[in-house]
């Protein structure tokens, strides 16, 4: 809300200095601020979305962006690449799965196009480590930079190692990160997007030694000094560093952020994301954006404690917080919760409150709904529950 109470501010003192009258200030329209309302469209949303009729596909973003302008939605997270694939034209990835049959269709093209069109921004969304399972890889054509890793003994289990049947980019590589830095390339120059968003898939979660064991022998044997939790870590921070720098040098105004587990712990012990480095350093980010998929009655990490936590940890003032909400949690039963899992139930305005809470919170920049499908399912069973949410979302948002 900062940016919405230093506009208010401003505009009150112009006004008062133009002789406009207490009343006059009042019966004028509503500061039209610029903080996020945004919502992820994962590559779950955008297959649901995809047809063999062009057309018909078509019609469905129309009606995804229609649906988003309902709900002054003014920022869409576009998955554009999920699993080394390609929901747009690369020369770099394959196309995704849904797309290999459909010779003249660009999602992400069309997106960018009819969001133009509503005063809507697009970020385009990568998963930049993990990649493909194995069947898949077998299926991948040989030309590709990927499949020519996998090929080849000496690469094979470092530049690009398999863990449980799927396959992920070693980040300590630098042909790794050129490889990221050029999707990312292609990404801004092709296409009219406000930024890179990248999630919160780093190290995978529960690997040992073995998965980077050459790559941390290599980092020592060059006089490294950091234990491995550390060089992972380190790892990422180059990724992320190298991304901003690759974002602002090719537009300074585009924008670079990443939107990590909502547990902080969990990111920077487990997959090794360093947010605190992220938001406390310049040079990395320009917004966070934590998943908080708790609700406030969890019993180990409730949705207030959690936000809190980030606040607490953001230092630099060019860091913006934007919180990740689980509309996909809205009636459903939450497993994880402990003592609270029956909250979103027995609650039918939890997702309603958590908006409330953010807007009302100097410390937050914004939000973003996970994701598309859970917000508009029109084809659901319960679906008057959620569109009665939706009503009083649209009443909250205007």
């Amino acid at each position: 809300m900062r940016k919405f109470v230093l506009g208010l501010l401003a505009l009150a003192i112009f006004l008062c200095f133009s002789g406009c009258s207490q009343k006059e200030i009042e019966e004028m329209p509503a500061y039209e601020f610029e903080e996020t309302q945004a919502v992820w469209i994962s590559y779950i949303d955008l297959s649901s979305m995809i047809s063999q009729d062009k057309s018909l596909t078509v019609l469905n973003f129309e009606k995804m962006i229609e649906n988003c302008k309902k709900l002054n939605i003014n920022t869409l997270y576009v998955h554009a690449s999920a699993f080394t694939d390609a929901y747009y034209e690369s020369d770099y990835y394959p196309k995704a799965k849904v797309l290999k049959s459909i010779n003249d269709l660009d999602p992400l093209k069309e997106i960018c196009s009819l969001a133009k069109k509503e005063g809507i921004k697009v970020e385009a969304w990568i998963n930049p480590f993990r990649s493909f399972l194995r069947a898949d890889m077998e299926e991948l054509d040989d030309h590709y930079l990927l499949k020519k890793w996998v090929n080849d003994k000496e690469k094979n289990g470092k530049l690009i190692v398999e863990v449980n049947g799927r396959y992920y980019l070693n980040p300590y590589y630098e042909e790794c990160r050129d490889l990221i830095k050029n999707v990312a390339t292609e990404l801004l120059e092709k296409y009219e997007i406000s930024g890179i968003h990248m999630d919160d898939y780093f190290y995978p979660d529960g690997i040992d030694e073995s998965f980077d064991a050459s790559a941390y022998q290599s980092y020592l044997s060059k006089g490294g000094t950091l234990e491995l939790k550390e060089f992972r870590k380190e790892n990422v921070n180059k990724v992320v560093k190298e991304l901003y720098d690759c974002v602002k040098s090719h537009d300074s105004n585009k924008i670079f952020g990443i939107s990590p587990a909502g547990n902080i712990s969990y990111s920077i012990n487990s997959i090794y994301g360093d947010v605190k480095e992220w938001v406390q350093n310049p040079g990395y980010i320009d917004y966070i954006a934590p998943q908080i998929y708790f609700g406030f009655q969890h019993q180990t990490l409730d949705f207030v404690s959690c936000l809190n936590e980030w606040k607490a940890l953001i230092q630099n003032p060019d860091v913006e917080l934007i919180v990740g909400l689980a509309a996909y949690k809205m009636n459903e039963v939450d497993n994880y919760a402990g003592s609270g899992k029956n909250e979103w139930i027995e609650d039918r305005e939890v997702l309603i409150k958590q908006v409330e809470k953010v807007l009302n919170d100097p410390a937050c920049d914004g939000f973003s709904f996970f994701s598309y499908s859970y917000v508009f399912d029109e084809n659901g069973e319960e679906n008057s529950l959620i569109n009665e949410q939706l009503q009083k979302l649209i009443g909250l948002l205007r």
